[in-house]
């Protein structure tokens, strides 16, 4: 009998759109279920590991929302958003107020500007301890870290922080007239930082003072902390009619004899603040090439601002401009499309509502005469925010139900992408998407939660090609927000899950469990999960988030008969030191129709005898030709004694019970908390009247 095998499952789950192209190659590497698996980029698949219970959310009546925050490699955070407050996690904890403060142990609350309705349109961006915060609907807003358990929300001002100077006076020696004089003195920080200007100064002295004359002008003002030195400007009538900038100094005095001219290249920073009222709030930010980058406002939704260089507060512009100064452009183009996303990669990616834009500076300086704007395409894209994996951009279109790629293609100097859903359409029919995140390490998966709490998965790896997506449920739950951050060497997955627990509707906060354990007790693959380590007991307590909840069960790494949580707690059949606590997960794989190579097989008769599996540390695991005849494959062997069955690895065969049919297809499932990882699939098949 011969062999079809499949040896890759990277397609992932295939649309039936695709099930009659045996044309393609992704059929070969693609399946027809693939519910809680995951696909690996080396073409294998897994079941996902469960979830672990953190906590309810700030206010279950309100759906949160989780952001990322990390300082560093180590000092990583989650953000849970709730309605008017924000809590914070830590290495699956909430953060508490420490010993001897006046609220110790309690969990960290901190007043939030932002209701639980403006949080999906709430964008940020990062910059060391600051989270800039922008809403159409809000001033920006700066979250400030001070320390672990200190956080602030504040409004940010966009006026230099270099302090005005005061005290500005002026006097005029050698007793002559006919000309007025007028100066402007700016303080100059630390950072190189300009201040505003105060009210000028006038004086009358001789029209040709000049150092060899008696005749001079004296300034002198106070001198103001924070201030390196301070710049003198003075108003030149003959050339422009404008303030040139004559000479700086460290000290409070200066003395013009007329020996300087004035540089009306160089002019004193005119004070500007594009968003000083409520339809001129900007709506997205960036970070790019040491400036704070602003995106789209109500009466300015194609608009793009930039602060001055290294001067994240500061809009000034001068007449004529610096190089440093603050830049404004609106994007022309033949239909008004709102700006939606900044993304700064190899250039800043401009993403609005009906095309991806880059601009560039021509490998010079960015400043305001040297950006240019090129359109590279005309997809679109929603409000949720994209990511960046590598060199290349992800992003959902405006229907919210389409994933695309952007990258630069040397071959054609611009950039381009592919739809990343057109083979798996059938998982977005009817579908959007509201949130997503991407788990880096260690297995490059995109997580998706469409609009009726599905999670789908994309594994994606651009440069070996590979692509394809997984879908996942959880019992009695619907996936509401996620966010990915890095923990330990590896990236954490946190969720908020609405369940309905014993009748009643709640929120909680969960932390995706890892694959990666040495001993078969620590696997953790329920859901909203808590665990009991310690001396051999039969009674497991602390479950009252799972009250009246049928629950799977691992004891000391062997499986439990499922029991119901009756007032918070559960007894075992025998006592363990080791057990895992939570809600069942069904993962199930199935396989597409076999076809011949090279030969068309439509309309034969298939029967599957057995089937050959490459596994990885795998136990418990159902084989069949549906899922409705299945065989589990027997692992426990009388060597194994009472001890757990070790995990299996390379190739077993499993018997399955005939039947013959049209198309050959393999239904493996896993219903036990246990790990499977599916490596290849041979089957041998009888084919027509074998």
């Amino acid at each position: 009998m011969p062999q079809y095998p499949q040896l890759s499952f990277t397609g992932g789950e295939l649309s039936p759109h695709i099930y009659a192209r045996i044309d393609i190659a992704r059929y070969d590497s693609g399946a027809r279920r693939m519910r809680n698996f995951m696909v690996h980029e080396y073409g294998g698949v897994s079941n996902r590991a469960g979830t672990r219970f953190i906590g309810e959310v700030a206010d279950t009546a309100h759906q949160s929302r989780l952001i990322p925050f990390a300082f560093n490699t180590q000092e990583t955070y989650v953000l849970e958003f709730s309605h008017l407050v924000m809590r914070i996690l830590h290495h699956g904890g909430f953060v508490t107020y420490p010993d001897g403060h006046a609220q110790e142990g309690e969990i960290v609350e901190i007043t939030s500007p932002f209701s639980s309705a403006d949080l999906a349109l709430l964008k940020y961006a990062q910059s060391a301890d600051i989270l800039t915060l922008c809403h159409p609907s809000y001033a920006v807003h700066e979250l400030s870290r001070t320390s672990h358990h200190e956080w602030a929300f504040a409004s940010i001002t966009f006026v230099p922080t270099a302090p005005t100077p005061t005290g500005l006076g002026l006097n005029a020696y050698g007793g002559g007239s006919g000309t007025t004089y007028k100066y402007i003195v700016t303080s100059v920080a630390e950072n190189g930082e300009e201040s505003l200007s105060p009210s000028p100064v006038t004086c009358t002295n001789r029209y040709d003072m000049n150092a060899g004359t008696s005749y001079y002008n004296t300034l002198s003002w106070n001198a103001m902390t924070g201030a390196s030195k301070y710049n003198i400007y003075r108003y030149d009538d003959y050339d422009g009619y404008t303030y040139g900038f004559l000479s700086s100094t460290t000290g409070t005095s200066f003395k013009d004899n007329g020996s300087i001219e004035p540089d009306v290249t160089d002019a004193p920073p005119e004070a500007r603040n594009p968003f000083s009222g409520s339809e001129y709030y900007p709506s997205c930010c960036a970070y790019y090439k040491q400036r704070l980058c602003f995106g789209r406002s109500n009466t300015n939704p194609q608009t793009l601002w930039m602060t001055q260089t290294a001067n994240y507060r500061n809009m000034n512009v001068s007449s004529p401009r610096r190089a440093d100064d603050a830049i404004e452009y609106t994007i022309a183009g033949n239909q008004v499309n709102e700006i939606r996303h900044i993304v700064p990669l190899r250039d800043l990616i401009i993403l609005t509502s009906g095309g991806e834009w880059t601009m560039t500076t021509g490998g010079q300086g960015l400043a305001a005469d040297t950006v240019d704007f090129v359109h590279e395409s005309v997809n679109g894209s929603s409000h949720l925010l994209p990511l960046v994996i590598n060199n290349s951009v992800l992003y959902v279109n405006p229907t919210g139900n389409k994933v695309r790629d952007l990258f630069y293609r040397f071959e054609d100097d611009g950039y381009s992408g592919d739809d990343l859903t057109i083979f798996s359409r059938h998982l977005f029919e009817n579908r959007t998407i509201t949130e997503w995140c991407f788990q880096k390490e260690p297995h490059r998966v995109v997580w998706a939660i469409t609009n009726d709490g599905i999670l789908l998965g994309l594994t994606y790896n651009r440069e070996h090609q590979v692509w394809g997506w997984h879908r996942h449920d959880t019992e009695n739950g619907a996936f509401e927000s996620i966010c990915a951050i890095q923990e330990d060497g590896h990236d954490s997955v946190y969720v908020t899950v609405r369940r309905t627990i014993n009748d009643t509707e709640t929120r909680y906060i969960e932390k995706m469990e890892s694959r990666v354990f040495t001993d078969i007790k620590d696997a953790v693959f329920v859901d909203s999960c808590l665990s009991y380590d310690g001396e051999p007991t039969q009674t497991v307590s602390g479950l009252e988030h799972l009250e009246g909840q049928t629950v799977a069960i691992l004891a000391d790494g062997n499986v439990h008969a499922r029991t119901i949580v009756e007032d918070g707690s559960i007894s075992l059949n025998y006592p363990a030191s080791v057990i895992h606590v939570g809600l069942p997960i069904t993962a199930e794989l199935e396989t597409l129709d076999v076809h011949i190579p090279n030969y068309p097989s439509f309309g034969q008769r298939r029967n599957v005898h057995s089937v050959i599996l490459y596994v990885k540390d795998t136990r418990g695991i159902w084989v069949g030709p549906n899922e409705h005849t299945l065989i589990e494959y027997k692992q426990r062997r009388q060597s194994h004694g009472y001890a757990p069955v070790a995990l299996e690895s390379g190739e077993i065969q499993v018997t399955v019970m005939p039947d013959w049919n049209s198309n050959g297809r393999l239904f493996i499932r896993q219903k036990d908390p246990l790990p499977v990882t599916i490596l290849s699939a041979a089957p041998d098949i009888s084919m027509g009247n074998e």
